[in-house]
């Protein structure tokens, strides 16, 4: 099928029951979701595998033994806007005990959709002017000042073509009235969501609509008295723990003591609860960290793709203010080939070996080689841990190395 294509790997599991959810956008479209599996062993009568969308049935597929991929079409009818969830059943699995099927494992390996829809129009700007097209939604996210109005030049027309969507943290979204201020100036009105980080979405209804010098207008937010400005010429460090789970780390709320460090460490910071990865693997994650982009605008979005060469990265705009930059990764999809290595001083790939029982280097090799960087700087390191055949602890012991 031609059209836009996503892909998510998976950790291979095997199991007779899992679920998957994703995230449909606003409109669902037509999709085709694509299931690579995997059926190991040799059972002695046939297989089938049930598939449902959101509760709904959406195919029952015969089981071949090996890999096979698993096309399933999915109606709009059959979505929802946002959270959406495919269950994966395979009855009888696994065999009872006595039964005369031989072991047999079922897994999915990764999935990706498709869809025929055209690829959603973007805004452009063009000096002082966003270009808004047809379709188009240009959405930033902000902590609004008070008293906070969107303010532009435009026709005066222009007041009944741009719809202005806003939703403060925690409240639901608004439609933000656009009315004349003075001929050729227009406003929206933002007043509601002051003071508060903010989604604010413009879209255009029609032909393009072209917005002049388009701004956030309001009075400051002052600071809370505790917080303190960042010391001129202090160092940054990014350390990005790769495959790592949330829910089960002690801040986070976890029960275990898997975690001591980073709780201690936790007690000291300041906590993201809510913070959320912009997709499910490393590179277009790690790409969005460093640029600010979403994996439609950076370009890192496949096995082949590399960061966008036009975008200024984390590393490109701190060396530009004068710091020394360093980079120590242990995971291959951030290579410099990927353009990960743009805006560092010094770029060290600490290589995976499928012959080390961590394939990966451990926490300690990683701090070792970056610790010895001591001068004002941004130092990013990636790490990433993967066993053969060990326990979790073994990760835990390896990761509360890091201090």
């Amino acid at each position: 099928m031609k059209g836009r294509r996503s892909a998510v790997r998976t950790r291979r599991t095997f199991s007779p029951r899992a679920s998957i959810a994703f995230d449909a956008g606003t409109r669902p479209l037509d999709m085709t979701i694509v299931l690579d599996c995997v059926l190991a062993g040799e059972p002695a009568r046939p297989r089938f595998v049930f598939i449902r969308t959101n509760g709904r049935p959406a195919g029952r597929f015969k089981l071949e033994r090996g890999a096979q991929e698993l096309r399933i079409a999915v109606l709009p009818t059959y979505l929802q806007p946002g959270r959406n969830v495919l269950d994966v059943l395979v009855p009888g699995y696994p065999a009872s005990p006595g039964h005369r099927d031989s072991p047999m494992k079922f897994g999915v390996r990764a999935l990706r959709f498709e869809t025929s829809a055209a690829p959603a129009p973007v805004a452009t700007v063009e000096g002082d002017r966003l270009i808004l097209g047809p379709g188009t939604v240009a959405t930033y996210f902000l902590r609004l000042p008070d008293d906070a109005r969107l303010r532009f030049e435009s026709g005066d027309r222009s007041a009944d073509r741009l719809r202005v969507a806003v939703q403060a943290d925690g409240r639901p979204e608004r439609a933000a009235a656009v009315a004349r201020a003075e001929p050729g100036h227009l406003i929206a009105d933002l007043g509601p969501e002051s003071g508060s980080i903010a989604r604010v979405a413009l879209s255009a209804d029609g032909t393009n609509l072209a917005l002049v010098r388009p701004r956030i207008e309001g009075r400051s937010v002052e600071s809370a008295p505790t917080t303190l400005p960042a010391a001129r010429g202090s160092n940054v460090i990014l350390y990005v723990a790769d495959t790592l789970r949330a829910d089960r780390l002690g801040c986070f709320g976890y029960r275990r003591p898997t975690s001591p460090r980073l709780d201690a460490f936790a007690r000291e910071s300041l906590v993201f609860e809510t913070a959320m990865a912009q997709a499910s693997w490393t590179r277009p994650s790690t790409a969005s960290i460093l640029t600010g982009r979403y994996p439609a605008e950076h370009g890192a979005r496949s096995l082949m793709s590399a960061v966008r060469a036009d975008l200024p990265t984390l590393a490109t705009i701190l060396a530009g203010a004068g710091y020394d930059t360093a980079a120590f990764v242990t995971n291959l999809n951030v290579a410099a080939r990927f353009g990960f290595d743009r805006g560092f001083a010094e770029y060290h790939y600490l290589e995976e070996r499928e012959d080390r029982d961590t394939v990966y280097v451990s926490a300690a090799e990683l701090n070792a080689a970056a610790f010895p960087c001591r001068v004002p700087l941004l130092c990013t390191t990636m790490y990433c841990q993967r066993l053969r055949a060990t326990g979790a602890r073994s990760i835990w012991a390896r990761t509360e190395l890091v201090r």
